[in-house]
């Protein structure tokens, strides 16, 4: 396979191409989850984004598929808050909907007893926060 070939695999995804300017979110979420994730690290409580989505691969014989990454319902995010554990965070635009996955993994938080938070912003995370002492 030859670089360039290589590039437009992997510059390809499964939504398009967007062109953007560095340093701008690719999504409205985006931006969201990057609001979250800064005033998550002001308090200092460990965050990660997770990565789920694919690419397209070139088969040998010249045609392509679709490879996922990660499992389809899992939130954007997870961080580690002291006194209270795990808190998954699915950022959602204030129009933005849970995917029939996404409410799955919703509900079996619940039944764990795990806190699952659906943000449209870091206002949407903070209460999970003070309560708890992590602020």
């Amino acid at each position: 396979m030859t670089t360039t070939a290589a590039q437009q695999i992997l510059t390809q995804s499964r939504y398009g191409q967007r062109r953007r300017r560095r340093g701008q979110p690719a999504t409205p979420e985006g931006g969201i989850k990057q609001q979250i994730l800064d005033g998550l690290a002001l308090r200092k409580i460990a965050a990660y984004r997770i990565g789920v989505g694919g690419f397209t691969a070139a088969n040998a014989d010249g045609s392509t598929r679709f490879v996922a990454l990660g499992s389809k319902g899992v939130p954007d995010l997870v961080a580690l808050v002291p006194g209270v554990g795990t808190v998954w965070i699915e950022v959602k635009t204030a129009r933005g909907r849970l995917s029939p996955e996404q409410v799955g993994f919703r509900d079996d938080c619940r039944r764990a007893g795990a806190v699952h938070v659906v943000a449209t912003g870091f206002g949407d995370v903070e209460p999970w926060l003070v309560p708890r002492g992590a602020v």
